[in-house]
C-alpha cells in the first residue's frame, strides 16, 4: 500500500527523527511485528480465496470485466488521491509548513492514512483516532499539535459530515415531492 511505500521511504532516507530508540524490546516488537505481517502475506491468498467462496462473492467478481475493473481501480486512486492533497493543504496551510517540508508532509500523508486504517474504531471513536494517529506521524515535524488536530477534524468533516448531511438533506427532499 501507500502508506507503507511512505514508511519504508521515510525510514531510507532519515528525513524523520525517529519516534523510539532501538533497544532490545523494540526491536523485539519489530520482529514480531514483521513476523506478523509475513505470516498474514503468506496466508492472506488463501483467506481472500475463502472468503470470497464463502461469501458468494466469486460471482459478483468474475461477472466483471476489466473494464469495469480498470474504472473502479482508477476511481478508487482518484479519491485516495483528492483525500491525500486535502490533508496535505489542509496540514500546509494550518500548520505553516516551510516550503523545504512541502514533499515530507506529502510522504507521510499515505503512513497517516495506512495507521488510521490500521486501527479498527467506529463512528464516536474516528475522530479521536485519527487526530491521535495524526499527532503520531506529523508530530515529528509540525511541533504544535493544534493545526494537526484541526486539519485531521477539516479532511474528516469534508470527506465524512458534509456528504452525509447533503444526502440527508436530498433524501428529504425527495420524500417530500412525493
Amino acid at each position: 500500500s501507500m502508506g507503507s511505500l511512505s514508511a519504508f521511504w521515510m525510514i531510507k532516507s532519515n528525513t524523520v527523527q525517529p519516534l523510539f530508540s532501538l533497544n532490545r524490546s523494540n526491536i523485539a516488537i519489530i520482529a514480531v511485528l514483521a513476523i506478523a505481517i509475513i505470516v498474514t502475506v503468506i496466508w492472506s491468498k488463501p483467506l481472500v480465496k475463502w472468503l470470497v467462496r464463502r461469501l458468494k462473492m466469486h460471482r459478483v467478481l468474475i461477472g466483471l470485466n476489466k473494464r469495469v475493473l480498470t474504472l473502479a481501480s482508477a476511481a478508487t486512486m482518484a479519491r485516495y488521491l483528492c483525500y491525500s492533497l486535502q490533508m496535505a493543504i489542509a496540514l500546509i496551510v494550518l500548520a505553516d509548513v516551510p516550503t523545504n517540508s512541502y514533499a515530507l508532509v506529502m510522504g507521510l500523508v499515505p503512513l497517516y492514512y495506512l495507521l488510521v486504517t490500521l486501527v479498527p474504531s467506529f463512528i464516536l471513536t474516528d475522530l479521536g483516532i485519527r487526530g491521535s494517529a495524526a499527532i503520531i506521524v506529523f508530530a515529528p515535524i509540525i511541533e504544535n499539535y493544534t493545526p494537526i488536530v484541526i486539519a485531521s477534524l477539516l479532511v474528516w468533516m469534508m470527506n465524512g459530515i458534509l456528504p452525509t448531511i447533503i444526502g440527508l438533506w436530498w433524501v428529504s427532499a425527495i420524500k417530500k415531492e412525493r
